[in-house]
């Protein structure tokens, strides 16, 4: 192998690293950045030299290639030598380590796939972080855990959110903080995640150490559980009209209806194939327009699919986790789901599948975000687009930060990024076919919404299915005029109960493009 020379690029030694570490779900070079410095903390070279060294515009150190190969678990040797330092003969034959590292990874995930599938807690964020802390000695012996269903909606009511509250048991105390933050630093974004939070730790160390003793005692248990959110930090009010008058510190939540990946029905999904109809992309907030997108999902069984930063879709339609910056991630986790559903088009077998996108996607500025603009413009499916209201818009900004109204010029500047981003997206929409597209708008409610409490507000609430049942109405005019009507062959579930009601509610009309 050719020595290092300046201008020729990544060295081959430091891309077998980097390619190794990517087939982990970590990719790019701020996360490699960010996974060595975690790995080796006191490394005496900085941020930037490491990252010059990873992208060739400097030759690499053998001490930093020694520490780089330890990360990616590719054995020295081998990196030596396609670096040229020493003898091909002296490195072992890499198809054989290839071989070693596949069997290893091969028993560990069957090994993982074994304890998941005899363990209870296997679909829901809250009952699994619930088990996972009551299983084990050190989480049983210092909390109490108490499950609830939240039920919300007038006309179409139902349980909405799962929720675990912890509790420290009498006599228990918080850890010291130091401990608490040891104790969470076992995964590579663990530490970044305390460092992000070093000003409300030090205001809040009791609360804060029992959040990352949790986080430490659930992390494994909640890796495939799709979205939640821990709820009741200091200054929230959300949680304030406890019936007991207990005010919630540490909640986990979670939307169940539209936090939660779902399969496909086997059989609905080969019929929806077999129809030629491409897949459904739903754009807007998951309180506001998830509900929808997880109920039509249902209704008709396809899969409902809720990309994350933290993932990337491969060929056979897996999602395996990768380590991204949750901003860009965001964007990138968009354009993947695209690209699998543009190959699954071209290919002749179209996804069956509903995919809620959030319009933060098209928000930000750049080749990336005018590129997840025109992949929407070209893209082959049925579009949705959900626009709130001001009012509805103001009640979730109020709902995600806590209803903490401090800095409403906060609250202005974020509801008006995303009302820019939804003018881009239809801006973009208004080019497309008007078959495939279909823009919503969230009426103004006729009372006021508010933010505090267990539940959703009532019209928040009745809005998913009316959401969903006007988009069945559209598919049954533009996609479905031969055969019988989408809205006649309901699976069972909560839509096809509904259904009866949906046909003859005023709301329904109110949404309908006029």
């Amino acid at each position: 192998m050719a020595r290092w020379r300046s201008g020729s690029g990544t060295p081959a030694g430091i891309d077998l690293c980097l390619t190794a570490l990517h087939q982990r779900g970590i990719s790019g070079s701020v996360a490699v950045v960010g996974a060595f410095r975690m790995k080796y903390p006191d490394y005496e070279l900085s941020d930037s030299m490491v990252k010059s060294m990873l992208n060739g515009t400097r030759e690499p150190k053998p001490d930093f290639v020694h520490r780089l190969a330890r990360l990616a678990d590719v054995p020295v040797a081998q990196v030596f030598a396609h670096l040229g330092w020493l003898p091909p003969e002296e490195a072992a034959d890499p198809s054989v380590l290839h071989l070693v590292r596949q069997l290893r990874t091969g028993i560990t995930a069957a090994g993982q796939l074994a304890r998941e599938a005899a363990e209870p807690w296997f679909d829901r964020a809250p009952v699994a972080a619930a088990a996972a802390v009551l299983t084990g000695e050190d989480g049983a012996r210092r909390f109490t855990v108490s499950l609830s269903a939240v039920e919300s909606g007038d006309r179409y009511r139902c349980a909405m959110m799962d929720v675990a509250e912890f509790r420290l048991r009498p006599g228990a105390r918080p850890l010291p903080l130091d401990r608490a933050v040891s104790l969470a630093d076992g995964g590579l974004l663990r530490g970044t995640l305390a460092q992000s939070r070093r000003q409300e730790m030090a205001e809040h160390p009791d609360y804060w150490a029992v959040r990352l003793e949790l986080t430490a005692l659930a992390q494994r248990a909640l890796q495939y559980r799709g979205e939640y959110s821990w709820q009741g930090q200091p200054g929230s009010r959300l949680w304030l009209d406890a019936d007991d008058g207990h005010r919630p510190r540490h909640l986990l939540v979670q939307d169940r209806i539209a936090g939660v990946r779902r399969e496909p029905v086997p059989a609905a999904a080969e019929r929806w194939r077999d129809r030629a109809l491409p897949p459904i992309v739903v754009i807007g907030h998951r309180p506001l327009a998830g509900g929808a997108a997880a109920l039509l999902a249902e209704a008709l069984g396809l899969e409902y699919v809720l990309p994350r930063s933290g993932e990337e879709i491969v060929a056979d339609g897996l999602f395996l986790p990768v380590l991204r910056s949750p901003v860009p991630g965001r964007v990138e986790a968009w354009l993947s789901v695209m690209r699998h559903l543009r190959t699954r088009s071209v290919t002749g077998d179209p996804w069956p599948a509903v995919v809620l996108t959030r319009p933060y996607v098209f928000a930000g500025a750049g080749d990336d975000a005018d590129l997840a603009l025109e992949e929407l413009r070209r893209l082959p499916a049925h579009v949705v687009s959900v626009r709130p209201s001001d009012t509805t818009l103001r009640w979730w900004a109020a709902r995600r930060t806590g209803v903490d109204t401090a800095d409403e010029a906060e609250t202005r500047a974020w509801m008006a990024r995303e009302l820019r981003a939804y003018d881009r997206i239809e801006s973009v929409l208004s080019t497309r076919p008007a078959d495939r597209t279909l823009l919503v708008r969230i009426p103004e409610p006729s009372s006021p919404l508010r933010a505090e409490g267990w539940g959703w507000p009532d019209t928040v609430a009745d809005l998913q299915p009316r959401l969903a049942w006007t988009v069945l109405q559209w598919l049954d005019l533009t996609a479905q005029r031969r055969g019988p009507k989408l809205s006649g062959t309901l699976l069972p579930g909560l839509l096809s109960e509904w259904a009866p009601t949906l046909r003859d509610d005023p709301g329904v009309n109110s949404l309908l493009p006029q």
